[in-house]
């Protein structure tokens, strides 16, 4: 076999296994979607983290506490995000 053929059954191969799974490359929600259900969710959980901690030590606490729960998820979500674009960045 020579190493043209060789070449040409590797590039044949490489298109096959890209033509097989196009769902791996596309996203699941598109971004906006992606912000508002995040939004939501940090809020939401934001206010039951108040809720929970309002009892044992006031409200002012209670506040800071849960606006650190909420915070902690946009930073996770953010991480998780730059990380994915670093692993999946065009060569």
């Amino acid at each position: 076999m020579s190493k043209k053929s060789a070449k040409e059954k590797k590039a044949d191969n490489e298109e096959k296994s890209n033509a097989e799974s196009p769902a791996l490359n596309q996203s699941w929600l598109s971004m906006r979607t992606g912000l508002i259900i995040m939004t939501i969710v940090s809020l939401g959980f934001a206010g039951f983290v108040t809720w929970n901690y309002y009892e044992s030590s006031g409200i002012f606490k209670a506040i800071l506490i849960g606006l650190m729960f909420g915070g902690i998820l946009w930073a996770i979500f953010v991480g998780n995000l730059y990380f994915n674009r670093f692993l999946r960045r065009k060569k």
